[in-house]
């Protein structure tokens, strides 16, 4: 349908779907995925950097959560 600039009046709200996830073996790839976040945040510590720098950085670079960052921090200390 054709929508002229004389018929629209107030507000419009555009709705967008999301980006949709590919299926694979979440089992493997939540395994790989915490082999790399493990991996990357040794790398971070051994540079030097403070927990809540590595947080920091993690995220912004992996996109995980902040709280799963903490979380595998502390289990890597009593390790």
């Amino acid at each position: 349908s054709e929508i002229n600039a004389k018929d629209i009046k107030g507000e419009i709200t555009l709705v967008v779907q999301g980006g949709i996830k590919k299926k694979g073996n979440d089992t493997v790839d939540f395994l790989k995925n915490e082999c790399i976040m493990e991996e990357y945040l040794k790398k971070l510590k051994n540079q030097g950097y403070s927990n809540k720098d590595i947080i920091k950085i993690a995220q912004e670079k992996l996109d995980i959560p902040k709280n799963l960052i903490y979380k595998k921090l502390l289990e890597m200390k009593n390790k």
